[in-house]
């Protein structure tokens, strides 16, 4: 599976805005020096320490 939503861009910071059960809801930001800062929410379920599905939504 391929994601080109990160695709040149520099993430620069991460935090965690939501944790339930196995499930970690994510913010990162990405500063690619134009200017322009972009947000990225991130969803994870964690299983066995492992990343089995994440979900993208952009900001």
């Amino acid at each position: 599976m391929q994601y080109i939503l990160f695709l040149k861009q520099k993430i620069e910071s991460i935090c965690i805005t939501n944790q339930s059960e196995k499930k970690y809801t994510c913010t990162l930001v990405a500063d690619n020096d134009d200017g322009k800062s972009v947000l990225f929410e991130v969803e994870n379920i964690i299983k066995s320490h492992q990343v089995i599905d994440a979900f993208f939504f952009s900001s």
